[in-house]
């Protein structure tokens, strides 16, 4: 880590070269953070936990998979329910559109006239690369391994089960989007490419030993981020009563879905009983974290003003 890189793809004549008589002036280190490596697991745990709470004997939270969305119905400029692509139709006063890279498709269902919808942006889904790797020579991954950001080669790595070495981007300038509109299921290429290859090698830069895998050996996974211009998800109600939205979550809040999920039913009570979230964004306590101390969700608000962030996962 004593050289300064600029994040080039690997064509570039310069790719690899440190920048001449620059070093790096420190860094963050962030102990209390993390990552879950098992998304699967965690959501498993999420779906049980939510089931386990009854009132009367019922269950409080019921899943449907497998099911399409294809109308969300409306009365009197409100929400009463929602049409399943198999016909079936369920009655309801609240529909929460957490819907990740198809958040936008939702969003169409619920705003046919799009005059109706006063969203100042909206969200896009983002192709995705991430690598896998085995661990470099004479390095306990699973032990020794942490998350590292490195704006310099304009990538991330973390431990991945099985003693490898997880590597995903950064969008650097030299990268180019990889927007998916349209009907993701069919559009999206999940293929890897030229992508994986250089995300590899500029990890390489900072693990001169890393096994660069090659034929069957290569190994990553293609998906989509949900994305609004400034990186920053929106948590909020919409312009149709009873319709709200927690999406543009753009691959960095996985791990706050707990926390988030409590914040969106405190806005869900309070507009459902009179708040005007608008002009008044709800407060939401911090509980577990630091109880006593509140976030102004009008940062989440879909009619902010743009943030000025890094323009990254890391939002």
């Amino acid at each position: 880590v004593s050289k300064c890189y600029k994040p080039l793809r690997i064509d570039h004549s310069d790719f690899g070269l440190p920048i001449s008589g620059v070093q790096p002036e420190g860094a963050v280190f962030a102990p209390n953070t993390g990552y879950i490596s098992d998304p699967m697991l965690a959501v498993q745990n999420m779906k049980y936990a939510a089931e386990s709470v009854r009132t009367n004997g019922n269950k409080n939270a019921n899943f449907l998979f497998g099911r399409q969305v294809v109308e969300i119905n409306q009365k009197n400029g409100k929400v009463c329910g929602v049409a399943l692509a198999d016909g079936d139709y369920i009655s309801c006063n609240v529909v929460l559109n957490a819907a990740g890279p198809y958040s936008a498709q939702l969003n169409n269902l619920a705003f046919l006239d799009s005059n109706i919808n006063d969203m100042k942006f909206e969200t896009r889904p983002l192709r995705q690369e991430v690598a896998y790797c085995n661990g470099p020579e004479g390095i306990d991954m699973d032990k020794d391994g942490f998350i590292s950001i490195d704006l310099d080669t304009g990538c991330y790595f973390r431990p991945e089960v099985g003693n490898k070495l997880l590597i995903g981007g950064l969008e650097a300038e030299c990268d180019p989007e990889e927007w998916v509109d349209g009907d993701i299921d069919s559009n999206l290429n999940e293929s890897l490419t030229e992508t994986w290859t250089n995300l590899v090698y500029r990890a390489a830069l900072r693990f001169p030993n890393l096994p660069i895998p090659t034929g069957k050996g290569t190994q990553g996974i293609v998906s989509l981020y949900d994305v609004t211009p400034d990186w920053a998800p929106i948590y909020d109600k919409s312009s149709l009563e009873g319709y709200y939205m927690a999406i543009g979550t753009s691959g960095n809040q996985f791990k706050m879905a707990g926390p988030v999920g409590d914040l969106m039913a405190t806005i869900i009570d309070k507009c459902e009983n009179g708040h005007d979230h608008d002009k008044d964004p709800v407060k939401y306590e911090m509980k577990m974290s630091r109880p006593g101390d509140y976030i102004d969700t009008g940062k989440f608000s879909r009619l902010r003003d743009l943030n000025n962030t890094s323009q990254s996962v890391m939002g």
